[in-house]
């Protein structure tokens, strides 16, 4: 099975780099795209949950000129609500981790659901979807019944905090609308990592009804399901928050909140280590704070350490996602890089009621122009965070 899976993952990479020279079965490629108000309502169903609106951060305008300049959110942005569609014999094809193609039976790509990224100008309109640039494209595997797909872009694939917020929500809105039920399989960004198994077996999806889109590039499916996107531009939807923190803690029968954490990168699988971290944890540990390396906890364990905690200290990083599962009033002490401050855990400690502060620290790394922010390394002004935390356990 090992070698197979990775046979698959070669053979899709050769694909995706011969896909803009070589002409094979170009009928697959789609003749356009289309948004959804006009395609055929004999072959889409849409199912509305929620009607747009506007989403407005609530965040301290210090914090937002500490940002990065090219991370610094908008502050309202208008969300197109929250749908479920089902497209009768659509098609979802993945060019690569930043384009995914979703494709009606009279081949238009569907615009809205469709997703296109790059560095440069983050989202971009279906039209510029790599799939039109494309002239090799291999055979759509297909099923029977009805297919939902939880695929929302390459981050998932790798990054827990992108399978917790825009992945896994999915679920929400597919439960809402009254389709989870019939659902026969579900198509997931990976399996790669143990959270995205853990994740999928607490929702009762078992292996045989899960397609790794990682091995299976080009789908179709009698009936294809798909929900519209959870976060736009950085913004993480309160309903979100809730939906995870009622899904998995106890609520009303949640633990003490007394604990006092440290959550170390050490274990970090992608980056943003903190190259002191050994001399900050000797300091941690004085002030009666546990070490926690999350690698090594289920997500059941996670789960109850962030619900049962009084306060939590750490650098930016996925880990702080389980922040989701804290209750009211626990206090936060992010710490960053000076080149990569992210309103993203500030945001939604506001959304779970939580007492937020954060410090800045030097970077080990400085960045040109062709090289990711997100994976710089960060030296810790321990002196800084002792003080800090020690401030914020005196006055709760």
């Amino acid at each position: 099975m090992a070698a197979t899976r990775v046979f698959k993952r070669i053979s899709n990479k050769v694909r995706s780099r011969l896909a803009p020279y070589v002409w094979m079965r170009k009928r697959y490629r789609p003749n356009g795209a289309v948004k959804l108000a006009a395609i055929d309502k004999q072959i889409v169903e849409y199912i509305e949950i929620n009607p747009p609106y506007t989403s407005v951060l609530s965040l301290d305008q210090k914090f937002l000129d500490d940002c990065a300049p090219n991370l610094r959110p908008k502050e309202s942005v208008q969300y197109p609500g929250d749908y479920v569609v089902s497209l009768k014999s659509g098609r979802v094809y993945v060019t690569d981790d930043a384009n995914i193609a979703f494709i009606t039976a009279d081949n238009h790509l569907v615009d809205e659901l469709s997703f296109q990224w790059t560095r440069e100008t983050a989202m971009l309109s279906g039209d510029k979807n790599s799939i039109f640039r494309n002239r090799l494209f291999s055979r759509p595997r297909k099923y029977n019944g009805k297919v939902f797909s939880l695929l929302s872009g390459g981050g998932a694939i790798h990054y827990y905090y992108h399978w917790l917020f825009d992945s896994l929500p999915r679920l929400a809105l597919l439960q809402a609308s009254g389709l989870f039920s019939q659902i026969d399989y579900f198509l997931v960004p990976s399996t790669e990592h143990k959270f995205h198994r853990e994740y999928l077996s607490h929702f009762g999806i078992k292996d045989d009804r899960i397609i790794d889109g990682r091995l299976f590039r080009h789908i179709q499916a009698e009936s294809l399901v798909v929900s519209s996107y959870t976060r736009v531009q950085e913004h993480l939807p309160k309903w979100v928050c809730d939906f995870l923190y009622n899904r998995f803690t106890l609520r009303g029968k949640s633990p003490k909140q007394d604990k006092l954490i440290y959550i170390g990168r050490g274990d970090a699988m992608r980056n943003r280590r903190v190259l002191n971290e050994p001399e900050l944890i000797k300091a941690m540990l004085k002030l009666g704070f546990e070490v926690h390396f999350l690698a090594s906890l289920s997500i059941a364990g996670q789960v109850h350490l962030f619900n049962s905690a009084r306060m939590v200290v750490a650098s930016h990083g996925g880990g702080l996602s389980n922040l989701v599962y804290s209750e009211p009033g626990t206090m936060v002490l992010e710490f960053f890089p000076d080149n990569y401050v992210n309103h993203l855990f500030y945001d939604l400690c506001t959304k779970r009621g939580l007492k937020y502060r954060y410090l800045i620290c030097e970077s080990s790394t400085n960045f040109g122009e062709d090289e990711l922010q997100a994976e710089t390394n960060t030296i810790a002004d321990i002196d800084a965070i002792v003080m800090e935390a020690q401030r914020m356990l005196e006055n709760g």
